[in-house]
């Protein structure tokens, strides 16, 4: 990261931005994505025969699961403060960016930038 931006490696070309703020369509997709993934591990689990239950007691695995919220929590907030744009708000923008394209001359050092 060179100041507020990240700079693209040279060649490499920026294919798309998506900002999920305002793109409510894609938003929805990646959440109906959880879901679905959510159902299947479940799904998986019931199959498999895998122990809906443990040894811990009640309050022990309520302790346990509501720490690794927390644990979980707490690092997503790290990584989330640590791409944060210059002036503090989080763009909220993904970028897919894709080998270079032989088709494309590369750009010129720090000449694209993205996510804020």
């Amino acid at each position: 990261m060179i100041g507020n931006k990240n700079i693209l490696p040279p060649g490499y070309v920026v294919r798309r931005t998506i900002d999920l703020k305002t793109d409510r369509k894609i938003a929805a997709g990646i959440q109906a994505a959880f879901v679905a993934i959510a159902l299947a591990l479940v799904g998986v689990a019931l199959v498999l025969g895998l122990p809906l239950s443990s040894g811990f007691s009640i309050w022990v695995t309520t302790v346990m699961t509501i720490a690794a919220c927390l644990g979980y929590m707490i690092v997503y907030e790290l990584q989330r403060g640590a791409r944060k744009s210059g002036d503090g708000q989080d763009d909220g923008k993904v970028t897919t960016v894709h080998l270079p394209d032989s088709s494309v001359a590369p750009p010129a050092p720090g000449a694209l930038t993205f996510g804020g």
